[in-house]
């Protein structure tokens, strides 16, 4: 969770740390990733069961049931997790189209900090009159940022590929989160109207 925080105020520095220190990508994910998707899941729980989410045309606030609630937040972070799996294998594809070799775990080590990222948008989500995607745009706004440096030094690629793989992680990301995004709140409406 820190680490992610470092990641915003002094990006090189400190994925050169990450880099030398060879951090793999089940320990970005087990120890950045997941405690800031627990704890933004938390955050959003507790503020859908309290103060509840805006419905209707005129916007009043009805309260999640407790299990409603968390039950959504465990479809947030598996959609998630699944899509930070594919949209690494979709970068290692990427890549390899650029005729650069890159090995997957570079790819899912980079990937997962820009999630990191997205899900310091959940936060937002606490706020009962923001939309959701609200939330989520701000995470990828600070993901892009994140991805900017990491591409360069995690993939260190060939200048003239280093900007496309850049744009392509980026495509990758935006379409893959924002997937699992919409297929969160999907199911949480399911859930609602079946409830």
């Amino acid at each position: 969770m820190i680490r992610t925080l470092q990641l915003l105020i002094f990006p090189g520095q400190t994925w050169d740390r990450i880099v030398t220190r060879g951090h793999g990508a089940w320990s970005a994910i087990c120890f950045s990733m997941l405690p800031l998707m627990l704890a933004g899941g938390l955050v959003d729980g507790y503020s859908l069961v309290t103060w509840g989410q805006k419905v209707g045309l005129f916007g009043h606030y009805s309260a999640l049931p407790e299990n409603l609630a968390w039950r959504y937040e465990a479809a947030r972070i598996s959609f998630h997790l699944i899509a930070l799996f594919f949209s690494a294998f979709l970068l290692f594809l990427a890549a390899r189209g650029f005729n650069f070799a890159v090995s997957y775990g570079k790819c899912l080590l980079m990937l997962s900090y820009g999630f990191c990222a997205v899900a310091l948008g959940w936060f937002f989500d606490a706020i009962p009159p923001l939309n959701s995607w609200i939330g989520w745009s701000f995470g990828m706004v600070l993901a892009v940022s994140i991805l900017y440096h990491g591409v360069a030094l995690v993939l260190k690629p060939d200048q003239t590929k280093g900007f496309g793989l850049y744009l392509m992680s980026v495509m990758v990301l935006l379409a893959s989160s924002g997937l699992a995004q919409y297929a969160a709140l999907f199911f949480l409406m399911r859930e609602q109207a079946g409830g």
